[in-house]
């Protein structure tokens, strides 16, 4: 599994005979050859690592960066991306999601990662892309106790949620202006390590540790833990293979320590979660005619942002057909959040984009409010602009109204059988396999709708209903409008009109009464199943 390093350290044995040759002229005590552990301790990290992941130290992750090995593996299975089971509308960029829901189902991908920097300076932590490109750019700053070695996950720890597959790269060049901006390379003489994580535990955490050691005095010693001991360690403080410089105490400029490991183990989170219920307190009210949740002050005081959402609110539900518009109005409100944060109180997840709640067992093992069941939750207002701006107008709302109707009014819910055998047909044909996006993915990248027959479901239905417009690209990923959906997919285009009684050859919804009764009476046993009211 991966490359498996040979040396812990920068230093090659022509740099150390170099160093050694240089110290000795100089009348200095020379450093003793480095012991076979030194050599072989990377190496030994890395095979400790293999059940878990791929680990590239520092020797080997430049050559693997720039052969493009160190990406995100997309052909995991992610058919069960969230825990809740919640349909996000924030795609698969890195861990980064982002941040998603805790890792506590066994048949989930997502899972915990947790990067403890041990060096004295700031480091750069960023995910990687299919195609190996860099984004999602963390500051990760030094430790605050330089001899932490523990399996407890603390708040002091920077943890990522992310899932099986999914790569990231250590170095220690300057992050770009926001954290999310993607460049095309790094430098490869700026990174110190990468890992891709490829296997999970319920309630366990993939802790790497950065570790190094820097002689700043001839035959100075240095502590470093090995296995169960502390050994002294002689590390060369000068690697520089520039040899136009003549200072035999040269510094580094970046302050990096002359030997990096990077060293996996897995650790524990204390799964005790927030009591979010206590913590987040919402005013009941209406936006646009639609029932919704806010916290105080959750648009900042922007008069802009409140008038952004109402005007995207009112589209997307104009968009629904009146018998969807009668039935979600009832049961789906949209709970709107400044900042949300969930999960294990020791390492909360801050939430982001928007979801829906299909589900009332995962709001209570998150200790969430129980009457976000099968409402529509907007995590972060302060970033909605951002992420609607991807789509036409509303139409990051209408896919998670698409997953409310798609649970609570398509027969048998989730588990519609025509819907599933249309996704596994389209998976099976490869209409999505490369599609163009709106987006950091791409200008093409395999479609949000191979998540899942959920996603499926709401990505083709947003299109289907928001992209009237044939000159207008309504939705995120391609199909952008019904046009495009009827001529690249018939088959999910003649369902979704039947589904969501929108006849093919008109644009209009022209249900009937009894389509409406029919439509409302298929909902009826989900309606009265003590979905909390206000």
């Amino acid at each position: 599994m991966g490359d498996l390093s040979l040396s812990s350290t920068f230093t090659t044995t022509t740099t150390t005979t170099w160093w050694h040759s240089i110290r000795t002229a100089f009348g200095h005590r020379p450093f003793p050859a480095q012991p076979r552990w030194v050599t072989e301790a990377a190496a030994n990290a890395t095979r400790a690592a293999a059940p878990w992941g791929q680990l590239w130290q520092p020797d080997t992750a430049p050559r693997a960066v720039r052969a493009g090995r160190v990406r995100t593996v997309e052909d995991l299975d992610h058919s069960s991306r969230y825990d809740n089971k919640d349909d996000r509308t924030s795609d698969l960029d890195g861990s980064t999601n982002d941040d998603n829901n805790d890792d506590t189902n066994n048949d989930d991908n997502s899972l915990r990662l947790c990067v403890r920097n041990h060096l004295s300076i700031p480091l750069v932590w960023c995910w990687m892309d299919a195609q190996g490109r860099p984004h999602h750019f963390r500051k990760l700053y030094p430790m605050a106790h330089a001899d932490t070695d523990t399996d407890t996950v603390t708040r002091d720890d920077h943890v990522e949620q992310t899932y099986t597959g999914h790569a990231f790269v250590l170095a220690t060049e300057p992050s770009p202006a926001h954290s999310s901006d993607t460049i095309p390379s790094l430098d490869p003489s700026t990174i110190l390590g990468a890992y891709r994580p490829h296997r999970r535990r319920d309630h366990t955490v993939h802790i790497l540790e950065v570790k190094g050691w820097n002689c700043c005095r001839p035959g100075a010693r240095s502590h470093v833990r090995h296995g169960s001991h502390r050994i002294h360690a002689f590390v060369p403080t000068d690697i520089d293979n520039d040899d136009d410089d003549n200072n035999q105490d040269d510094d580094n400029p970046l302050d990096v320590p002359r030997s990096v490991q990077l060293h996996l183990h897995i650790g524990r989170l204390d799964p005790t979660p927030l009591d979010t219920v206590r913590t987040n307190k919402y005013v009941q009210s209406t936006l646009a005619g639609w029932p919704v949740r806010f916290q105080s002050n959750w648009d900042g005081g922007d008069p802009t942002l409140r008038a952004r959402l109402e005007q995207d609110l009112t589209h997307a539900v104009h968009c629904l057909p009146p018998h969807a518009v009668r039935t979600l109005r009832r049961t789906t409100p949209l709970w709107i959040n400044r900042d949300f944060r969930y999960g294990p109180a020791a390492s909360p997840v801050r939430a982001r984009g928007l979801c829906f709640h299909p589900y009332a067992d995962w709001l209570a093992h998150n200790q969430c409010h129980p009457a976000k069941q099968h409402g529509v939750e907007l995590y972060d207002a302060d970033e909605y602009r951002k992420d609607a701006a991807l789509w036409g107008t509303g139409g990051v709302l209408l896919h998670e109204f698409c997953h409310a109707y798609h649970c609570l009014c398509v027969p048998q819910g989730y588990d519609n059988a025509e819907i599933q055998e249309c996704y596994r047909l389209a998976l099976e044909e490869g209409l999505y396999e490369s599609v163009p996006v709106h987006g950091p993915q791409g200008p093409h990248a395999r479609a949000y709708a191979c998540t899942n027959a959920m996603e499926y479901w709401a990505e083709l239905s947003t299109a289907f209903l928001g992209g009237v417009d044939t000159d207008t690209e309504y939705n995120k990923w391609f199909p952008f409008h019904r046009k495009q959906l009827r001529q690249h997919d018939p088959r999910a285009y003649q369902l979704l009109q039947r589904l969501w009684k929108v006849p093919c050859d008109n644009d209009n919804d022209n249900d009937t009464d009894d389509d409406r009764i029919d439509n409302e009476s298929k909902t009826g046993d989900v309606l009265s199943s003590g979905i909390p009211t206000y």
